[in-house]
């Protein structure tokens, strides 16, 4: 249901279905992680910061994690922060070197 309303556009909706899902299962990474792309594009970086940073202790070898963590630290101006996971990110899966390569560029 969440990823309908998100999908839609209605991500203050969605935002709440996956914050009633996380009630349920509090440890639950993917949820989670689909909260943390809603809370972006609601710019509520700290609250996505605070759930990216419990995600990279549940799964840290999922270079998902860093790589979306790298792109918030950038949008928030934290320039260096965003390197270093985007590094940590190429290194878990080295099929995000060009992608990364590419936002480092940038």
């Amino acid at each position: 249901m969440a990823q309908a309303l998100e999908k839609r556009g209605e991500l203050e909706q969605a935002l709440e279905r996956y914050n009633r899902s996380l009630a349920l299962s509090p440890l639950s990474p993917l949820v989670k992680f689909k909260r943390v792309k809603v809370l972006i594009q609601l710019k509520q970086y700290e609250n996505a910061l605070k759930d990216l940073l419990e995600l990279r202790d549940l799964a840290p070898e999922e270079a998902n994690v860093p790589f979306v963590l790298g792109k918030l630290y950038r949008e928030m101006g934290r320039n260096v922060e965003a390197t270093r996971c985007f590094t940590i990110a190429r290194d878990l899966d080295p099929k995000l070197s060009a992608i990364i390569g590419h936002l480092l560029d940038e």
